[in-house]
C-alpha cells in the first residue's frame, strides 16, 4: 500500500484487523469483492462512496468505485436525466410529516405501492394485486398501523387517489391530500425515483441529501448487512443477571390446606382439606369434608389447623360431588 497515504491515518488493531481512522484497511485480495458488495442494488456512485467511507479504506478507493459504476450498463441506463426546472416541496421538519406515494409498474403480476417519508427518505413497499381505491386504502392502512398517520400525503392524479372513497379516507383520518400536476411526474419524483432502488440496500446506505442512512433517521439504528462483517465484534460474555426463579409451592401427603370448594359453583368458598396425593408438581388430590377433589396449587393455601384424622386410602372415601366427578377421573 501507499506508505504516504498510510502515514496520514491513525492506525489501530483489533482482533487481527488493521484500522485506519476507525475504518478497516482492506488488503487488495478483498477489494474487488467489497466493490461488488457495495454495488448490489445499483445505488449509484455517490451512495457507494458514502457507504464505503463508513466502513473501509484503501488507497484510491473512490477511483475504484467510479470505475465500477462507469463500467456497469445498468447504472448507466438508470442514471438520472440532466437537471430540469423543478419547484421543490417545502422541506419536512420531522419524521412522517409528509409522505409521497406512487405505484411501480407490474412485475411478475404484482403491483408495488411505494411510500416514502421525505424527512428520513425511508421507503415502504406494499405488494398489491390491484390499483383500485379500496386496495390502496388497505395498503396504506397497513403502513399507517405501524407508523401512524402522516400530516400530508402527496400522490399523482391516478383515479385510485382522486376518487371519493380515497378522499374520504384521507378526510376521516385528518390527512392533507395533495396531488402533483397532471402529466408532470417530476413533481412527485420523490416517490418516482424510489422505484429504481432496491429496498434493503437503499435503507442501509447514506442518502445523498442527508448524508445519513434512512434507517438511522427513521429507526434510530443502522441495518446490519454483510459489510458489517468486516468489523470484528468484541465478544464479551455477558451473563444475564436474572432474578432467581421461584418454584411452585410443594405439599406433602396429609398436609392441611385451605382449598376452594365448588360444591356450589356459583358461590365457591374456601374450606379446610388434606392432601392425599401429588399428581404433578402443581396438581393434587385433596380430601374436602367427605369427598375427594382435584385442585391446582393456585387454588390452595397453607392451613395451620392440623387436627384432621385422614384416611390416605382415598379410594375408600365418598365420591366427590357431581360438579367435580370429571375432575378426579
Amino acid at each position: 500500500m501507499n506508505a504516504d497515504a498510510l502515514s496520514r491515518l491513525e492506525l489501530t488493531t483489533e482482533a487481527g484487523c488493521i484500522f485506519g481512522n476507525e475504518r478497516v484497511i482492506l488488503p487488495p485480495v478483498f477489494q474487488n469483492y467489497l466493490i461488488n458488495e457495495l454495488h448490489k442494488g445499483h445505488p449509484g456512485m455517490v451512495r457507494m462512496k458514502s457507504s464505503a467511507r463508513m466502513r473501509v479504506w484503501w488507497p484510491n478507493i473512490d477511483d475504484d468505485v467510479e470505475k465500477k459504476v462507469r463500467s456497469c450498463s445498468s447504472c448507466q441506463l438508470q442514471q438520472s436525466s440532466p437537471a430540469t426546472f423543478n419547484s421543490p416541496w417545502p422541506k419536512a421538519t420531522r419524521v412522517w410529516e409528509r409522505v409521497h406515494i406512487d405505484f411501480a409498474a407490474p412485475f411478475y403480476g404484482k403491483i408495488f405501492m411505494i411510500v416514502k417519508d421525505t424527512f428520513t427518505k425511508w421507503i415502504e413497499v406494499v405488494f398489491m394485486n390491484s390499483m383500485s381505491s379500496t386496495a390502496s386504502i388497505e395498503a396504506l392502512g397497513s403502513v399507517f398501523s405501524r407508523y401512524g398517520f402522516p400530516v400530508t400525503l402527496v400522490s399523482d392524479n391516478q383515479t385510485s387517489f382522486t376518487g371519493a372513497e380515497f378522499t374520504e379516507f384521507m378526510r376521516t383520518n385528518r390527512i392533507q391530500l395533495l396531488h402533483s400536476p397532471p402529466y408532470h411526474p417530476k413533481s412527485n419524483g420523490v416517490a418516482e425515483r424510489a422505484v429504481r432502488t432496491f429496498l434493503f440496500h437503499y435503507r442501509g446506505t447514506p442518502h445523498s441529501v442527508t448524508g445519513i442512512s434512512p434507517a438511522r433517521l427513521f429507526l434510530g439504528r443502522e441495518l446490519r448487512n454483510r459489510l458489517d462483517l468486516l468489523r470484528p465484534t468484541s465478544v464479551t460474555d455477558h451473563k444475564e443477571k436474572s432474578k432467581p426463579t421461584v418454584g411452585p409451592r410443594k405439599y406433602n401427603v396429609v398436609d392441611a390446606v385451605l382449598v376452594r370448594d365448588y360444591e356450589n359453583p356459583d358461590r365457591p368458598v374456601r374450606v379446610q382439606g388434606v392432601i392425599l396425593m401429588c399428581l404433578t408438581s402443581i396438581i393434587y388430590l385433596v380430601k374436602v369434608n367427605n369427598y375427594v377433589c382435584k385442585r391446582h396449587i393456585d387454588q390452595m393455601r397453607d392451613c395451620t389447623i392440623k387436627d384432621l384424622a385422614v384416611d390416605t386410602n382415598w379410594q375408600t372415601l365418598v365420591k366427590c360431588p357431581s360438579a367435580e366427578r370429571n375432575q378426579v377421573a
